[in-house]
């Protein structure tokens, strides 16, 4: 039994591997340290890892608070995924590997290894990054750009009329033609994502010469999906399933 956590820039994920099956991953919020509650949930579940793989992209003081808790409770020291030129039958478009997000590579490795083929990746959270896999499992590389909340708390927060015409709550409809300001502003930040998506994968096709897969995951790619114009698919442990690949 291996336990599989994923540590984002805003939330900590976990789930449990038995051989090529998964659990169910949870999530919870954090603020730059695991939330108190978090390892009773761990434990509730009633299982004793043999194994603990982490997938980190909240910094060192994180992953030092979560090794301690985690070796305390289980007896087991975390194994922490790191980016390499090759893993998993997938090889780094970075000259210098390490400077691309772990969550990133685990994407594209998981990805790559459902698909069987080419594939793109839009991981949507705090941030957006967009990668792109051959059929050979040569990584290409990506985009990097701000999530759907960060691109409209920018025009609500460096803008005045913006700001002033609307109340920014979450339940603004998302249409192409927006007819309220509050609407336009995340209908915006939804369809220039989910375009920039559809532009990547149509130059990877480009590039291999025959379809490639569109996989989304992350906290807000539900919000992405139906506006895409091509067929994809909403993974939401993505990053847990390449961490899984990554271990063996």
């Amino acid at each position: 039994m291996i336990l599989l956590i994923d540590v984002g820039n805003s939330r900590l994920k976990w789930a449990w591997a038995d051989g090529d099956l998964c659990s169910e991953q949870i999530s919870l919020a954090h603020n730059g340290e695991p939330a108190p509650g978090w390892l009773p949930l761990v434990v509730a579940a009633g299982r004793q890892p043999q194994r603990i793989l982490v997938s980190n992209v909240a910094g060192p003081r994180f992953a030092e608070v979560l090794r301690g808790a985690l070796t305390r409770q289980f007896g087991v020291d975390p194994e922490f995924a790191s980016v390499a030129a090759n893993a998993a039958g997938v090889t780094c478009a970075y000259r210098e590997p390490q400077q691309l997000g772990v969550d990133r590579w685990l994407a594209v490795i998981g990805a790559w290894h459902r698909a069987q083929r080419a594939a793109c990746v839009v991981d949507s959270g705090t941030a957006t990054t967009v990668d792109a896999v051959d059929d050979a499992g040569l990584h290409l590389g990506g985009m990097i750009l701000p999530g759907l909340d960060l691109m409209t708390e920018s025009l609500f927060k460096r803008t005045s009329d913006i700001a002033q015409a609307v109340n920014p709550g979450p339940s603004s409809r998302v249409t192409i033609f927006a007819d309220t300001t509050a609407a336009a502003v995340r209908s915006g930040a939804v369809f220039a994502t989910a375009a920039l998506a559809e532009r990547a994968a149509g130059e990877l096709e480009k590039r291999t010469g025959r379809a490639a897969a569109l996989y989304l995951t992350g906290g807000t790619a539900t919000r992405i999906a139906p506006s895409l114009a091509r067929a994809n698919e909403v993974v939401p442990d993505l990053v847990l399933r390449g961490l899984a690949i990554w271990g063996r």
